[in-house]
């Protein structure tokens, strides 16, 4: 949550004072992109293991009691520990898929 993520910002050169919103907007990221890809790298995939809770709901699965994991990270952990794509709701997206960012290209990559 948002220890962990302060905790990753003081390790990629981020101060706490430092607000995270910024970070992640847009106005900010086409000025200076350098903090967001920092931050970004730290958390790329494979850089983390799935937590014992993810391997909870992969057994959640396993046994047929889960409907749906729905999730905010970017990070793949949940597919990482066999959560099926048919289980998983990525709220805002994960790093194997990527989206232009100008409306015109409409351009989605898979990573």
């Amino acid at each position: 949550g948002g220890i962990e993520a302060r905790k990753l910002m003081g390790e990629t050169g981020w101060t706490e004072k430092e607000d995270a919103k910024e970070l992640f907007a847009k106005h900010y990221f086409s000025v200076m992109p350098y903090g967001m890809l920092r931050f970004v790298q730290s958390l790329w995939p494979g850089n983390h293991r799935p937590t014992y809770a993810h391997y909870f709901i992969r057994t959640l699965q396993e046994k047929g009691l889960l409907l749906r994991n729905w999730t905010e990270n970017l990070d793949n952990l949940e597919k990482v520990c066999g959560i099926r794509d048919d289980k998983l709701v990525e709220f805002f997206g994960s790093f194997l898929r990527w989206k232009c960012e100008n409306k015109a290209c409409e351009t989605t990559y898979d990573l």
